[in-house]
């Protein structure tokens, strides 16, 4: 294969012998290529190769058949083609012992004469009989087969799908290179782009202190199993279609960050109809290459039983094979197993060393994690210190859980001197992101002027926020403030509703109000029958 200067609406292709006899540089030739009607991309039709070479066998580039492109059905299109190769002299292999065959009739191009297209004629005019080409919804693109230049992103699971009418959602093993597993060790001249950013990992949290209404709220130690990503931008149905086809091109041929993002593709419904055992069988082809990303998409399937049995055994020995090849998301995880002791015996200490792995690399919700074990001393000795060492590199880094902490920590003056005004800061950075807790303790501040002149207006908009989300610890606020007047009218059937409000969630405090304004109810109704009997008999 040579590498030279060609127009882009060319191909260079030469004659290549299949028994190895020898070829000239004059069968080097150029046909002409033409636009795909549905990617755009510039293909070659087989009938022109065949009219240019006798005893066509293949055709390939170094080392790598090239198949014809296929639709979503993995039927070759009618009429066949293969995608183009800009910049590269493609081999036709043609069987040999035949005699060469004058190439000036296969529209071969100069500088002076109209190029002329072996089957179609004067390029000019070639695509007035370019008309019976098939235009199917979706086509296996491999026209950017040999490009340098190609990112392969992590995909999210809240974007318009486009309906792909896919036959068959299993991994197919290649017609043209066999073995899937052998495809890439002669493919080793495409770059492998970076891998995807880590996803989110669960985080420890801050055991519950206290549930009165002037006290700051910490939420109950929990992990959250939540691995959603950060929202991408909107794309079209027909880039996601594009991008499918193309993911699916470069997963056949080997190429295993392909073969993870297909999985990713069909683990949420991007693209695609979700699918999750056919996203364990691609993220398997990519995990048996070594893949660490893999390795950890494939640990937490196992652990949460999509698309496989759950089994924890398997989901840690996975996250062990990424972890020890150094990957962050997976060393988190693994963090989080003996954590919590899920398929292992709890060891905090284990956990610890685990999620510092991952905290060292910079991972923020490890950091946090960190934070939580040397803050409540959870079978290490408690350390104020380190744990606002690392809430503070995590909250640095945008961590909602670790920002939440810091306020907490400041507000309640442990292992630092106390500093409400400063705990209002994290708590609004924290609000800012959403976090209802944060939210609610925000109103606290505002409510009784903690750090912040008080401000009953202030305090109301925050606790609803909190309370907008269902946050109970907020809608018993919200209920203290109508039972007492705190800045509102009092209104006893506000402060009722918003007290059953939180009573469903299991606030008890709620329940003891509910049950306090209820027999005061009750004690007014029975003094107005005694007046009124009164006033009757007397």
């Amino acid at each position: 294969m040579t590498i030279q200067k060609t127009p882009s609406h060319v191909q260079a292709v030469r004659r290549v012998y299949d028994n190895g006899q020898p070829s000239t540089a004059s069968d080097t030739i150029h046909l002409v290529c033409y636009p795909d009607p549905f990617s755009g991309e510039n293909i070659l039709l087989w009938d022109d190769i065949k009219a240019a070479f006798d005893n066509v066998v293949h055709v390939r580039s170094g080392t790598v058949v090239l198949p014809f492109i296929k639709g979503a059905n993995f039927k070759n299109l009618d009429p066949l083609r293969i995608a183009a190769v800009p910049g590269v002299t493609l081999d036709v292999v043609v069987r040999g012992q035949d005699a060469p065959q004058d190439s000036s009739h296969a529209g071969t191009i100069t500088n002076t004469a109209p190029r002329r297209n072996p089957v179609y004629g004067l390029e000019n005019t070639a695509m007035d009989n370019y008309t019976h080409i098939d235009k199917p919804a979706d086509i296996i693109v491999l026209s950017q087969l040999m490009s340098r230049r190609r990112s392969w992103e992590t995909l999210g699971s809240d974007h318009a799908r486009p309906n792909i009418a896919a036959t068959s959602n299993s991994a197919a093993r290649n017609p043209v290179y066999g073995d899937e597993s052998k495809a890439m060790d002669n493919y080793t001249h495409i770059d492998n782009p970076a891998t995807a950013p880590l996803r989110r990992a669960p985080h420890a949290i801050l055991d519950d202190q206290s549930s009165s209404t002037t006290n700051i709220h910490t939420p109950q130690s929990r992990l959250s199993t939540d691995q959603s990503q950060p929202r991408a931008p909107q794309e079209q149905p027909s880039n996601l279609t594009k991008h499918f086809t193309n993911t699916m091109a470069n997963a056949n041929l080997g190429d295993k960050v392909a073969q993870v993002a297909l999985g990713r593709m069909y683990k949420t419904g991007r693209g695609v109809k979700q699918d999750y055992r056919t996203a364990v069988e691609w993220f398997l082809k990519a995990a048996n290459q070594g893949y660490a990303d893999a390795q950890l998409e494939l640990g937490q399937l196992y652990r949460d039983g999509s698309g496989v049995e759950k089994d924890y055994s398997t989901a840690l020995e996975w996250l062990r094979k990424a972890g020890e090849q150094g990957h962050a998301g997976a060393q988190n995880e693994i963090g989080n197993m003996y954590h919590t002791g899920l398929g292992v015996p709890q060891d905090h200490a284990l956990a610890l060393e685990w999620y510092l792995k991952s905290a060292e690399q910079g991972t923020a919700v490890a950091q946090g994690n960190v934070g939580d074990l040397y803050q409540k001393g959870d079978g290490i000795p408690q350390d104020y210190g380190q744990a606002m060492y690392w809430y503070t590199k995590a909250a640095e880094q945008g961590d909602v859980e670790s920002q939440n902490h810091l306020g907490i920590i400041y507000a309640s003056g442990h292992g630092v001197r106390k500093d409400e005004s400063i705990a209002k800061e994290w708590f609004l950075k924290a609000a800012s992101q959403g976090k209802a807790a944060a939210q609610n303790s925000l109103g606290v501040l505002y409510q009784h002027g903690r750090g912040v002149p008080q401000d009953h207006s202030l305090a109301l908009k925050w606790y609803r926020k909190g309370a907008d989300q269902g946050f109970a610890v907020a809608e018993y606020n919200i209920g203290l403030m109508y039972e007492n007047g705190g800045g509102v009218e009092i209104d006893r059937a506000k402060a009722l509703a918003w007290y059953r409000k939180a009573a469903n969630r299991g606030n008890a405090d709620a329940e003891y109000r509910i049950d306090v304004l209820e027999r005061q109810s009750g004690k007014d109704k029975d003094g107005k029958k005694r007046g009124l009997l009164k006033r009757l008999f007397n």
